[in-house]
């Protein structure tokens, strides 16, 4: 799959921590290869974008908690009551 990538490609590997999804990623490295294939197999990800990892994680949890909200939360009024509760932690 790699091989048949152009010239200019990036390849980022979120799992390089752990061993990699990529064959060809080397763990803590950014790369190119004699294709012109770029590699970024970063171990340390969410600290490089600490904006965007914040970011993505709270919506994350914001969709799970308005999933399970709708179940156990019948008066919204009492539900972003609780939403509101949380940030106060």
């Amino acid at each position: 799959m790699i091989a048949s990538m152009k010239p200019g490609s990036v390849v980022v590997d979120l799992a390089a921590e752990t061993g990699g999804n990529i064959e060809t990623t080397r763990p803590g490295e950014l790369y190119t290869d004699s294709n012109g294939i770029v590699h970024i197999g970063y171990i340390d990800l969410p600290s490089r974008l600490p904006t965007q990892s914040s970011t993505l994680f709270a919506n994350n949890i914001s969709k799970f908690l308005m999933s399970i909200g709708k179940r156990f939360f019948r008066d919204s009024d009492r539900f972003y009551l609780f939403l509101f509760s949380l940030t106060k932690l």
